[in-house]
C-alpha cells in the first residue's frame, strides 16, 4: 500500500503541467491525477511522462470530489492529499505540514477553513441543507476548496457509516462540497485541524503565496 498519495484533480486543463513539474524537484510522494469525464490525451501524455505520478479518467464529470473519491476506490494508500489542478506545492514539506497536523489516529486536516454560514447564494444554502440536514447541526467551519489531507482510517470509517457524499451532478452541488465534506467529518465523529484556520480565506495570499504549504490560481470552471 502507498503510504501518502497526492490526488489532483484536473478536468483537461494543462494547469497540471506546473504541478507536475513542481512535484518532480520538490518530493517523492507519488502523485495521482485524476481526470473527470472525457480523457485528454495531453494531460495524459504529460502524466505518462512524468516519474512517479499516475492517471486515472472517470467514468463520470463528478468534479473534485469524484475524483477524489475516484481516487479513494481504486488506489490504496494509508494517507490522501486532495486537491484541484490550480494548486500546487509552495514548500518542499507540504505534505508533511498536512500530516503534522493530523488530530489522530483519524482526522482531517484542510488547508484553509472559512465561516460555513458564508454562502454564494440562498439557493445554495437551500440545496446544501436539502442534502445534508439541519445547519444547526453543521461544524462552525468549512474546507475551503475543497482541499483537504485525510487518511483511509477516516475514509472507510465514513464508508461504513454511508457518510462519504456522492459524486456531485451539476455545478450547485459542487459548490456545496467545501459545506459537505466538514458536515460529513463532523457527523462522522472526526475532529478537523487547519493549517490556516480562518472566516474569510484571502484568495490574493493564496494566489501569491502567502499561505502554507501551498499556491493557488483562480479559475473560473463551467
Amino acid at each position: 500500500m502507498i503510504d501518502t498519495l497526492v490526488v489532483v484533480a484536473t478536468h483537461g486543463s494543462m494547469l497540471i503541467e506546473r504541478h507536475l513539474r513542481k512535484m518532480t524537484t520538490m518530493y517523492t510522494h507519488p502523485v495521482l491525477v485524476v481526470e473527470t469525464g472525457p480523457s485528454t490525451p495531453a494531460v495524459r501524455k504529460l502524466v505518462d511522462a512524468t516519474d512517479n505520478a499516475l492517471y486515472l479518467n472517470t467514468p463520470y464529470s463528478g468534479y473534485d470530489t469524484g475524483a477524489y473519491l475516484w481516487a479513494f476506490w481504486n488506489v490504496a494508500a494509508k494517507n490522501y492529499l486532495f486537491m484541484q489542478d490550480s494548486c500546487f506545492p509552495r514548500e518542499g514539506d507540504y505534505v508533511e505540514q498536512f500530516a503534522r497536523a493530523m488530530p489522530g489516529s483519524m482526522g482531517v486536516v484542510g488547508w484553509s477553513s472559512f465561516d460555513i454560514n458564508i454562502w454564494d447564494s440562498p439557493e445554495q444554502r437551500e440545496a446544501t441543507a436539502w442534502m445534508y440536514g439541519d445547519p444547526m447541526k453543521w461544524p462552525p467551519k468549512g474546507i475551503f476548496g475543497p482541499i483537504f489531507y485525510t487518511n483511509d482510517a477516516s475514509l472507510k470509517y465514513m464508508a461504513s457509516l454511508n457518510l462519504l457524499p456522492m459524486p456531485p451532478v451539476h455545478k450547485q452541488q459542487q459548490q456545496a462540497m467545501e459545506r459537505a465534506w466538514a458536515i460529513l467529518f463532523h457527523r462522522a465523529g472526526i475532529r478537523a485541524n487547519f493549517l490556516v484556520n480562518e472566516d474569510s480565506p484571502r484568495g490574493f495570499d493564496m494566489m501569491r503565496g502567502a499561505y502554507p504549504a501551498l499556491q493557488k490560481t483562480f479559475e473560473m470552471r463551467s
